[in-house]
């Protein structure tokens, strides 16, 4: 969505709830930087609680990250013997991509289907990108760098 700051901004002004909510799941879940909110001069276009709200999304996916990190690197470390020629055979396809997205890495994980990881992993990969009859799914296609799963209170949009 190439012009979320700009759709945003109107969205807020008239009051557009689910056009706020697409645009602010986009701007909060681009992972490499520069985001379209970080390379423009948001904070001086956004209102300031728009941008505050935007910041602690991009927190708490940063911290979903690191939790999921977290726990790869401690299953990894125990992951049985018997497992572990099907476990590098599923991963096998994430390490051939050339040089994949945090999003995109984490989509391949999940669909290899190792069930410990996947579990971890969805939900940061939950799209909420209501009314989107693209079906766009987090760290696939278009959405290869997105986490789409920002998420705002009712009580945040105003």
């Amino acid at each position: 969505m190439p012009n979320a700051v700009r759709l945003i901004q109107v969205a807020h002004k008239v009051r557009h709830a689910e056009l706020f909510r697409k645009c602010f799941a986009y701007l909060a879940g681009k992972w490499s930087k520069p985001s379209a909110f970080e390379s423009t001069n948001s904070d001086t276009e956004l209102d300031s609680k728009v941008v505050v709200a935007i910041k602690a999304a991009r927190a708490n996916i940063s911290a979903i990250v690191v939790e999921v990190h977290e726990y790869i690197v401690g299953d990894i470390a125990y992951i049985n013997i018997e497992s572990m020629s099907a476990a590098n055979l599923k991963l096998s396809c994430v390490y051939n991509a050339a040089k994949p997205t945090l999003p995109h890495y984490y989509r391949q994980l999940f669909e290899a289907n190792i069930s410990s990881f996947s579990s971890r992993i969805s939900p940061l990969l939950k799209s909420n990108l209501f009314f989107d009859r693209s079906n766009a799914l987090a760290g696939k296609e278009k959405r290869e760098d997105y986490f789409l799963c920002a998420e705002i209170a009712d009580k945040d949009l105003a």
